[in-house]
């Protein structure tokens, strides 16, 4: 993963992986109220999306030293290396909401943030954002994500038919249905 920071206002991360964009609870792209079953205590309110991204050491002292907070997970193995983070906040009730987009293959679909909470459980070969840094009066900085360009693992068989056409329009079903109606009952060959 390359991390370039371009001043104090904006972070590109080009080719981050399934690792660095860390998995299952380190994700909330769907803003669900989340609490600590140890502690009963609220770890992330609803409403509030947000997910975890790893960061190699000169970019977690970057961050730090802007006032980022930056944390540290102790290493559970003498193996493992510490792992250091940071929480990208994803505001979508905002003038300039994220514009977050699924790769597939040569395809780019724009997701809408009601499918946000694909990414929660989705599996990434390349993930490449456009991160803003918004500093407070505080000397505080908080990272937003503003675009991001997801692109999923694939499994061989789905990769087999990559490039077939989905659809007579390419639209979803519902979409289909506003365009050509309903069927009705009688429209129904078998009845």
């Amino acid at each position: 993963m390359k991390v370039t920071l371009e001043g104090t206002r904006n972070m590109y991360v080009d080719g981050a992986t399934n690792t660095e964009v860390l998995p299952a609870k380190w994700r909330n792209f769907k803003g669900e109220r989340r609490v600590n079953p140890k502690t009963n205590k609220t770890i992330n309110d609803e409403g509030s999306r947000n997910f975890t991204l790893a960061l190699s050491d000169d970019v977690a002292q970057a961050l730090a030293d802007m006032g980022a907070n930056v944390k540290v997970l102790d290493p559970r193995t003498e193996e493992e290396e510490p792992l250091k983070f940071i929480t990208v906040k994803i505001n979508v009730d905002c003038k300039f909401p994220p514009t977050l987009h699924f790769v597939n293959g040569a395809r780019i679909t724009e997701i809408p943030v009601s499918q946000y909470n694909l990414l929660d459980v989705a599996v990434f070969d390349n993930v490449d954002l456009v991160i803003n840094l918004y500093h407070s009066e505080e000397g505080k900085t908080t990272l937003y994500l503003q675009k991001g360009y997801f692109t999923l693992k694939e499994d061989p068989i789905t990769a087999k038919y990559r490039n077939y056409i989905p659809d007579v329009t390419g639209e979803s079903v519902e979409e289909a249905s506003t365009i050509y109606g309903e069927a009705s009952e009688e429209d129904l060959p078998f009845n």
